[in-house]
């Protein structure tokens, strides 16, 4: 329940956990300025001539500058704009911070997955690399066997042409005498006959 005011005078709370800091332009005495520091939680009771220079509202009551915005007066809370209430501004820069926190995860999550799809690919291609390679080691050693044994084929054949020809030996029965030839002429018996018949 609001305290009575004292005549003349407005009582102001501090209803944060700093200190509130503010000086009011008296326009008299030396010097012609009033300095005030309202713990948290207290209060001081201020001349209402200054109401306006401490906090002034809208139309609508809301809170728009003032000295000390913070202040309550009489310890009445009242809205104040977004663009003087620290509270309100530090929990705008907090949800500032934290979508930008979003972001920043949201785009490091997307050059992790790129930097994924980096690392696959360089993958991929060192390992057809890896199997080029292969291939090209086991094609090396079939030409290099082939070669291997071209070069013994030729080796042979031209040991072949090299040496002297083997002499030829004919057969046994080619080497000696021919049979003599067969005696065809007739008989001298069958002739003696014929004589001894004329007699």
């Amino acid at each position: 329940m609001p305290e009575p005011q004292m005549r003349g005078l407005t009582r102001w709370v501090n209803p944060t956990s700093e200190t509130i800091k503010f000086t009011l332009h008296t326009g008299v005495g030396n010097p012609p300025f009033i300095k005030y520091e309202i713990p948290p939680n207290g209060s001081e009771y201020i001349a209402t001539e200054y109401d306006y220079a401490i906090q002034h509202t809208d139309e609508n009551g809301t809170i728009v500058g003032g000295h000390a915005p913070q202040l309550q007066r009489d310890g009445q809370k009242r809205v104040m704009h977004p663009s003087i209430d620290s509270k309100e501004q530090q929990l705008q820069a907090a949800e500032a911070r934290a979508r930008e926190a979003l972001r920043s995860k949201d785009n490091a999550e997307r050059e992790l997955l790129v930097a994924k799809g980096q690392a696959a690919e360089i993958e991929i291609a060192r390992r057809k690399e890896e199997q080029a390679s292969a291939d090209l080691a086991t094609e090396q050693k079939r030409r290099e066997a082939v070669e291997a044994e071209l070069a013994e084929l030729r080796a042979k054949l031209e040991a072949k042409l090299e040496a002297p020809p083997a002499p030829v030996e004919l057969p046994a029965e080619a080497s000696a005498s021919p049979p003599a030839p067969e005696d065809t002429r007739p008989s001298g018996g069958s002739g003696g006959g014929k004589g001894s018949g004329r007699r």
